[in-house]
């Protein structure tokens, strides 16, 4: 039998059909290695490792210019530099993970907030309110004993007793809720706190009679709200990322503005937003880390370096004066808090639709 296969016999490339010689280790067109398909576990070690290495020498090789080169790495990135330093994508990506992991961790530990739907915090209001019950139950003995027997003497001894049981009561008998659904009719109705606190939002709607498609959405997702609020707050808190991720085209457009004689493209102020985030968001987590250790005015410190940086940042990748760019960063600043508060309403609301 003859040997067909020889040096100069073309084949395809399993990764993209191109011909390829047998003779040739990689692929002309992909650059992927010639193989037949399998994967020795060395192999496949040996690339996780290196892509793993590649990744870690790179996030390395970008923190540095980012924490200490204001602006540098977005003026680096745009000299064409993008395999020397990670992704401004991908930076942000990693840097919005790491922060918010640390929220939802700290968040973790320290319990969250707790409301209605804590059992113990719920056995401690059904005490009370019971306890208030028994003490307007006590209190109209006490005025029925008064209007039969006409002596003060008795009188004086029902009311010391009466007041010495007496716990000042904190719990409200109910709670008065008022909504006003999309064509501006205010819709109001009182639960009593007992049901408040131990039935679902749909079995006290079902028992107050609560009618309407949107009057029974709007105040269920109320009543879940005031009974798991640590749930709805993490929730929303879990989908605070998206919201930032969405904030950067308009916090870029803000930018195009207010540099729009600078001739500079679109996506330059997308990655300028995206690396300042980058930079604040580690540095927030980093505080997360080190907040047992160090006093809050420390903490509350970061948002100033924060500013000047910023400052630094925008100084050297737009290159303008000190004036300019104060006036220019302080407008930026008053743009960022409406995006941000537009974005926070948003937040809340399409989380309170979904919850």
């Amino acid at each position: 039998m003859t040997d067909t296969t020889s040096t100069d016999e073309a084949k395809a490339c399993l990764n993209c059909d191109h011909p390829i010689q047998t003779a040739e280790k990689f692929c002309a067109k992909c650059g992927q290695k010639q193989t037949d398909g399998r994967v020795r576990f060395f192999s496949l070690l040996k690339d996780f490792i290196g892509d793993t290495f590649s990744f870690d020498s790179r996030l390395a090789k970008s923190i540095l210019p980012l924490f200490f080169k204001p602006g540098e790495l977005t003026k680096q990135y745009f000299l064409g530099k993008h395999k020397s330093y990670v992704s401004p994508v991908r930076l942000f990506l990693f840097s919005i993970i790491f922060f918010f992991g640390l929220v939802a961790l700290k968040l973790g530990e320290d319990g969250g907030i707790h409301l209605g739907n804590d059992s113990s915090q719920k056995e401690q209001f059904n005490k009370k309110l019971y306890h208030n019950e028994l003490v307007a139950k006590v209190d109209t003995a006490r005025i029925t004993f008064k209007e039969q027997i006409s002596d003060p003497e008795v009188h004086a001894v029902l009311d010391t007793t009466f007041t010495k049981a007496l716990i000042p009561k904190d719990v409200a008998d109910s709670t008065d809720f008022t909504m006003a659904n999309f064509w501006g009719n205010e819709i109001g109705i009182k639960v009593s706190s007992k049901d408040l606190y131990n039935l679902t939002a749909e079995e006290i709607m079902d028992k107050y009679g609560m009618e309407g498609f949107w009057k029974r959405i709007f105040f269920g997702k109320t009543l879940k709200i005031m009974q798991d609020g640590e749930s709805f707050f993490k929730f929303a808190i879990s989908r605070m990322s998206w919201m930032v991720f969405l904030m950067m085209p308009f916090i870029a457009f803000a930018l195009k503005l207010l540099y729009i004689r600078r001739k500079k493209y679109y996506v330059e102020h997308f990655v300028f937003s995206m690396h300042i985030h980058s930079l604040a968001f580690i540095s927030f987590g980093i505080v997360i880390l080190i907040s047992p250790y160090i006093h809050d005015a420390v903490s509350g410190m970061v948002f100033l370096v924060l500013y000047v940086y910023s400052f630094i940042a925008m100084r050297r990748f737009y290159g303008q004066g000190k004036t300019k760019t104060f006036f220019k960063q302080l407008f930026l600043l008053f743009s960022y808090l409406i995006i941000f508060i537009f974005g926070v309403l948003g937040l809340l609301a399409i989380s309170l639709l979904i919850y």
